[in-house]
């Protein structure tokens, strides 16, 4: 509708030739600034002041003209152009209008002027000389030319009169045999408050002054009449004899005149001429062209007003601005065409005011509507009391501020949800990847980050989460993709779960649920990975403790029943002699059993309780522990160690992992060897090496060492008892304690175990 008033408003404005005045004054300034050279073949023969103190008080004495004329003929000019007031002969001389017109005849193209009178109440009517002085070779032009609303001359007709007889204008009458009439510019036939059916004008056009007054050249009548000047320059040259002295002829003001200034009618006459040689009139256009360029200006910037930003908007109107105006004075400098701007630059000056105050009303009326609906949405933050203030308080301010201040609430209640949703995610003990429609990452918190090792959760952004989950699922696993089959299979809300192994080894499921907009539509999705490996790792441990009491306990008691029954079934086959050391021997193995199980359970979950310890003092403790078994198979043990090593660890763990060791060591020893136990404080941290001379342990089986149960043995080497929960032990003590264990084994040459503890 803006674009539609705009675009009628410059059509109207244009149609009428825009707004008057201020195309004038603008018209104006252009054509001061548009000077031409002074033409070289248009001469002034000016009745000025000079002429008239030496001749005498005007009128002069028609033989005074008849004799100029014949000199300037004698010349031999191409036209010569007479502005005198001939209409009435001169009854008191005679002799002096026959001079004059014999005068007259002597060149073959002398113009004289032909008067217009205009009369209160009537037709305008034609005043041409005599007609003794109108007779054979002389034309005729009028010398009318058209007066604007503001007093200056602008322009003229080249043609006008009545219904009987049209008039050239005077410098077109002066060119006629130099001018192709059918190539006559200007406007036809535009009217007028003088155009009547019994007066037309015809081929309106504007001067283009090549300068102000003086410019053209002027020569004093009375210079050329008493010869001191010579009339050969005016050979081949228009030549114009008029007043220019004031009060004798007609001035007028024109746009090169200035304040104050007058141009006279006969040098007026001449720039028209200058215009019409040189084809340098203007020529306005015609009013639909006029407002057809005017709403095309207007158009050009409603458009782009549609698609552009307010400030390249703005930019655009000033520059179109700008535009018509260096159209406007470019076409006047180049094609001689006067499109008045005023219509435009109106147009174009109210555009973007109003245009910003439909925005702004849109605005404030889409932010008001949106800011109540918003309102009316529950909440999903906590408000601070300082923002409830400033909810109160947008009702002290205008309009346009209160909603202001509502989209400063709204954007901070925005900020504040994201944030808390941000920390929420970051919270949650669980990886969490929220991706748009095209699975593209949007969100993650930090245990994403962690999962797919990335560096920050910046790096995770617009990455495609089927491509993270299978750089990480082991066997190039694509959970995403068969989570989101599932999701997508059903209903719009369905919850899909995976669960998929890592390179690394660890388990994961993922659950993979659609999220919707406020309409219900699907526009992604959003994925946990929940880390289960300690969950698979005590099913595994449960599986091997259901094995430990299905096998490993149940075949020593089985041992024993199966004794039990010998004995009963035949006692002197089987006296108690015989029976009672057998059952003792698994009775204590099902201790032992028991007792490894139950100290492997205490150190993998057990109470832990460090305290202020003598590591030395353990050392000893754990050889003496074992002292007996070494004895047994003639293995030295040596134990290196200063005095006193003070530490903080748990005495029972500790003891019992080094009495583990020594007695791995000793058991996979032959005899006569010897284990070294070294203990020592390196730089504030414990290390504790156990060093044997034993059978060793291969390549292949170190990687199994501290599992559960795991029981190893080279070729040759003898069968030892045992369980396999020693090691198993030994790890979970030191880890409890957050060290480190190492192992170093060649076979056949022996085995080193040593862990490093730091200080807590």
């Amino acid at each position: 509708m803006l674009t539609v008033a705009l675009t009628l408003l410059a059509s109207a404005l244009g149609e009428m030739s825009g707004l008057g005045r201020a195309d004038q004054t603008l018209y104006d300034a252009a054509m001061e600034r548009l000077s031409q050279p002074a033409p070289e073949d248009i001469v002034i023969i000016a009745i000025d002041e000079p002429s008239l103190a030496r001749i005498g008080r005007w009128p002069w004495r028609r033989a005074v003209h008849a004799t100029l004329i014949e000199k300037v003929a004698a010349a031999k000019p191409r036209a010569i152009g007479i502005d005198l007031i001939l209409a009435e002969p001169d009854a008191r001389d005679p002799e002096g209008d026959r001079a004059l017109a014999r005068a007259l005849q002597s060149h073959s193209r002398i113009v004289l002027p032909v008067l217009m009178e205009v009369r209160a109440g009537s037709v305008p009517e034609a005043l041409p000389p005599a007609p003794i002085f109108s007779t054979g070779a002389v034309h005729l032009g009028h010398v009318h030319v058209e007066t604007d609303s503001d007093g200056i001359v602008r322009s003229l007709f080249l043609e006008e009169g009545s219904s009987k007889r049209k008039w050239p204008a005077f410098s077109l009458a002066m060119a006629r045999d130099d001018f192709d009439k059918a190539e006559l510019p200007g406007v036809r036939s535009p009217g007028g408050m003088i155009a009547t059916d019994a007066w037309s004008r015809d081929h309106w056009v504007h001067v283009s002054f090549s300068g102000g007054p003086g410019h053209i050249r002027q020569i004093s009548y009375v210079k050329l009449l008493t010869g001191e000047v010579s009339t050969d320059q005016l050979e081949g040259k228009y030549v114009f004899i008029g007043a220019t002295a004031a009060g004798l002829g007609d001035a007028y003001p024109t746009p090169v005149t200035g304040l104050g200034r007058l141009m006279p009618g006969i040098e007026l006459h001449a720039h028209a001429l200058d215009s019409l040689l040189r084809h340098r009139t203007i020529v306005p256009p015609s009013g639909w062209v006029n407002a057809a360029s005017s709403a095309i200006c207007v158009l050009v910037v409603m458009l782009g007003f549609l698609f552009l930003s307010p400030r390249i908007a703005l930019g655009l109107n000033i520059v179109m601005i700008f535009a018509v105006l260096a159209g406007s004075i470019g076409m006047l400098a180049w094609a001689r065409l006067w499109f008045p701007p005023s219509a435009a630059l109106l147009t174009l000056m109210l555009a973007y005011p109003l245009w910003g105050w439909r925005k702004l009303e849109a605005t404030m009326r889409f932010l008001g509507e949106e800011f109540e609906l918003l309102r009316g949405e529950p909440s999903i933050v906590p408000e601070a009391a300082g923002r409830r203030r400033r909810d109160r308080s947008i009702g002290e301010t205008d309009s346009l501020e209160r909603r202001i201040e509502a989209v400063r609430i709204a954007a901070d209640s925005l900020r504040h949800t994201r944030r808390f949703i941000a920390d929420s995610l970051e919270q949650l003990p669980v990886a969490v990847l929220v991706t748009g429609f095209d699975e593209r990452v949007l969100i993650a918190n930090r245990l994403a980050a962690d999962c797919f090792g990335a560096d920050g959760t910046a790096a995770l952004a617009s990455r495609s989460a089927s491509e993270l989950v299978a750089s990480v699922a082991k066997d190039g696993h694509d959970a995403w993709t068969e989570a989101r089959s599932i999701a997508t299979s059903g209903e719009a809300t369905t919850r899909s779960e995976v669960e998929f192994v890592t390179t690394g080894g660890e388990s994961y499921v993922l659950r993979l649920g659609p999220c919707m907009d406020a309409s219900g539509e699907r526009i992604g999705y959003l994925a946990t990975f929940t880390d289960i490996t300690p969950i698979r790792e005590a099913e595994r441990k449960r599986e091997e403790t259901l094995a430990f009491l299905s096998h490993d306990l149940r075949s020593p008691q089985a041992s024993i029943l199966a004794a039990i029954d010998l004995y009963k079934l035949k006692p002197s086959a089987y006296p108690a002699d015989a029976i009672l050391p057998r059952i003792a021997e698994q009775a204590r193995r099902t201790i032992d059993l028991a007792e490894q199980f139950v100290q492997l359970m205490r150190a993998e979950s057990g109470v832990f309780r460090p305290a202020e310890v003598d590591l030395a003092t353990i050392a000893r403790d754990a050889v003496e522990e074992v002292q007996p078994q070494a004895a047994s198979k003639g293995v030295q043990l040596r134990i290196e160690s200063p005095a006193q090593v003070p530490f903080r660890a748990d005495r029972t763990l500790l003891t019992r992992a080094l009495i583990n060791l020594l007695n791995n060591a000793v058991k996979y020893s032959p005899e006569n060897t010897v284990v070294t136990l070294v203990v020592l404080m390196d730089g504030g941290r414990l290390r504790c090496v156990v060093r044997d001379q034993g059978y060793g342990i291969s390549e292949a089986d170190l990687g199994r060492l501290f599992e559960r149960f795991a029981r190893f043995s080279n070729p040759g080497q003898p069968k030892a008892q045992g369980i396999g929960l020693g090691l198993a032990f030994v790890k979970a003590a030191i880890e409890r304690h957050g060290g480190r264990l190492d192992v170093k084994s060649t076979v056949g040459t022996g085995s080193e175990f040593a862990f490093t503890l730091v200080p807590a």
